[in-house]
């Protein structure tokens, strides 16, 4: 079942999977030439991967998709595994000396019984179908993992892209901090400023550099995680096409389709234990069957006998197993209708945070963003004229860089949050 998500946490999830996400999104892996020790190394080409690649990757052979194709196989070999005898034939043996009343043994006496039990219902067809059944509970799982392959797939790219995003802003905040603490250190050499604020402006070039790192590192987790839910080597080298920058239009969805997979797959499942119940109480009505008897005796008479066994219905013995199939039955109709229920909640759910977040990024965007840059740029001009500390002038600064990290992750979460309404709904709208 989907998992309900907690409304308007998108934003915090995505930063999230940002900094728990692949090498650097342009990074070329070196291979030795094949059959040399010492080789020259060969740049592999890198995989260029868009949106709809990643989506389309992650859906054919992600790991948990390229399991239940497995099991799908399976299942669909085995249809072919119902033989046409339900019960194996039996075969008694008898043996032993006659002996009469004055102690005189005429000779041994031997006996052979064959006997064939066969179902008072169609048990093979019944298992038949339930092999069927099964075969297709297995392939709607498929779907349904090739569905969230997908979705989980365009999520570790979202991650990825926004991973990189932070890293260009760390890494352009790094260099503007580096040329401010030159300016800083030369204006102190000519002893405009004292020592203490070169100090001070090497150290926050120094910080700017951690945050830098900390971002790279953050980028180098989301491509592993990326080439993990798209099922290419860890090693694999990676080119992302894409952006977050712009805002996508409101996805278009109505309603839960009625071929949603995960509803396919309750159905699938549904029609599996029914088809279940029917081999079970088939399996259990007691059987007829049929035998033959042939015995030669000590005195050498032989005998051959036919016997018809058949079931005396006193009692209905199939009674508790089909109440326990006719439970399993309706537990999994139930949860079909729990989970059409709750699909259509976390909709509701899903559309308000896409409106949400949306209101939260335009925000960032034409008010919080331009007065602060605004601040910055006078902030810094003030430095230059010496009429501004440097403490105020860096704590605004990083206010600046924090706002810029926030737009960029609420742009992440706007997708992530469309992606997640159009998994609930079933596909939908596929809108950028």
């Amino acid at each position: 079942m989907l998992p309900v998500r907690a409304p308007r946490c998108v934003a915090a999830s995505c930063l999230a999977l940002a900094f728990a996400a692949g090498p650097p999104a342009y990074a070329e892996v070196a291979t030795p030439l094949a059959g040399t020790a010492h080789a020259p190394v060969v740049a592999a080409p890198a995989l260029v991967l868009r949106r709809e690649d990643a989506r389309r990757l992650g859906a054919r052979q992600a790991p948990e998709v390229l399991h239940t194709k497995a099991l799908a196989q399976a299942g669909s070999a085995a249809r072919g595994d119902i033989g046409a005898l339900t019960f194996a034939p039996r075969v008694t043996l008898y043996a032993g000396p006659r002996q009469f009343a004055n102690g005189a043994s005429p000779g041994a006496e031997v006996g052979a019984q064959l006997f064939q039990e066969f179902p008072t219902q169609d048990l093979v067809g019944a298992r038949k179908q339930a092999a069927a059944a099964e075969a297709d509970r297995l392939h709607a799982e498929g779907r349904r993992a090739e569905y969230d392959g997908a979705k989980i797939a365009e999520e570790a790219f979202d991650a990825a892209l926004l991973a990189e995003a932070v890293f260009a802003l760390r890494h352009r905040a790094e260099e503007d901090a580096a040329a401010i603490a030159v300016q800083i250190q030369a204006r102190v050499q000519k002893g405009v400023i004292s020592p203490e604020d070169g100090s001070l402006a090497a150290a926050e070039a120094a910080d700017v550099r951690l945050n830098t790192l900390d971002a790279e590192g953050a980028r180098t987790e989301s491509l592993f995680l990326l080439r993990r839910a798209i099922g290419v080597p860890p090693e694999a080298p990676l080119r992302l096409e894409g952006s977050i920058d712009t805002v996508p239009t409101m996805p278009n969805i109505k309603a839960i389709s009625d071929s949603h997979p995960m509803l396919a797959l309750a159905r699938a499942q549904t029609a599996r234990e029914k088809s279940e119940r029917t081999a079970i109480v088939a399996r259990e009505i007691p059987t007829w069957g049929v035998g033959v008897t042939y015995m030669r005796e000590g005195t050498g008479e032989r005998t051959t006998l036919a016997s018809v066994q058949l079931p005396i219905p006193v009692t209905d013995v199939a009674k508790y197993p089909r109440a326990q199939a006719d439970l399993r039955v309706l537990a999994r109709e139930s949860e079909a209708r729990l989970l059409k229920d709750d699909l259509e909640r976390q909709l509701a759910m899903a559309l308000h945070e896409c409106g949400h977040l949306r209101e939260r990024e335009e925000l960032l965007n034409t008010a919080v963003l331009p007065k602060l840059r605004e601040a910055v740029t006078v902030a810094r001009a003030q430095v230059d004229r010496g009429v501004r500390d440097l403490p105020s002038f860096f704590a605004l600064r990083k206010r600046v860089l924090a706002a810029e990290e926030q737009l960029v992750a609420a742009r992440a979460s706007i997708r992530v949050a469309d992606a997640h309404a159009r998994h609930v709904a079933g596909g939908g709208d596929k809108s950028e």
